[in-house]
């Protein structure tokens, strides 16, 4: 009994010493404040630079492809697609005035467009229409008749020698001064280049006429060019 006795009271210590040992309360890291303002900061930098580029790529949205002059266009000239180039411009009004879009056919500038010039929409009609503003003209007239350096884009005036057999003593008159040069005379080449006669094609503008009217001004330069009585002289205006 004894025996016994002793064996039950072990029975408990065997117990307690099969329970785990409690586990000791964790320790708490301390947080590094340094690390939440550079978080912060990066955040910041993150949201700006999505606001800028976002801005950057707004503005370029707002510009738009125009029409700009790859040449001198005087008035009465023909659009061509060959004659304009496209530039990106960034309009700030709400209204863009100056041409866009495919090139239209059959219209013509109704004032000089000097090269690099954006071409204004205003200023571009259908050529039935341009016919009553401004026209171009083909002039016949003598090499000796043609200042030497004359190329496109240059302003001219216009006089009529008289016909000096029946007139000997009258001046020349001026018709039109101040004219734009379409085109000049291709230079020839071959033999007899100083004697054979040339076209030069004028444009005439009804608002550069002084309140004259523009088909009694074509007239006379028709029958000068006929009569072959037309002389050109350079204006020293700029262009």
């Amino acid at each position: 009994m004894a025996h016994s006795a002793s064996i039950v009271d072990q029975r408990p210590v065997a117990a307690q010493a099969a329970q785990p040992p409690l586990s000791p309360p964790a320790a708490r890291v301390p947080r590094r404040r340094w690390r939440d303002w550079r978080l912060g900061l990066g955040v910041v930098l993150v949201l700006g630079s999505t606001v800028l580029g976002g801005r950057v790529v707004g503005a370029a949205d707002d510009t738009a492809a125009v029409w700009a002059a790859d040449g001198d266009l005087v008035a009465g000239t023909q659009l061509r697609a060959e004659s304009v180039v496209a530039v990106p411009v960034r309009i700030e009004s709400a209204v863009n005035p100056y041409l866009t879009g495919p090139v239209p056919e059959g219209y013509v500038v109704t004032r000089g467009v000097a090269a690099g010039e954006l071409v204004p929409a205003a200023a571009v009609v259908p050529a039935t229409e341009a016919t009553r503003t401004a026209r171009l003209l083909a002039l016949s007239l003598e090499p000796q008749s043609v200042p030497g350096s004359l190329e496109a884009g240059d302003r001219v005036d216009v006089w009529l020698v008289p016909d000096l057999l029946a007139e000997p003593d009258a001046p020349a008159s001026l018709l039109v001064e101040g004219v734009s040069v379409a085109s000049t005379p291709v230079p020839d080449t071959g033999f007899g280049t100083a004697t054979s006669p040339g076209s030069v094609v004028v444009s005439l503008d009804a608002d550069m006429l002084g309140g004259r009217d523009l088909q009694e001004v074509t007239a006379r330069l028709v029958a000068g060019s006929a009569a072959g009585r037309l002389v050109l002289t350079l204006d020293p205006t700029p262009r």
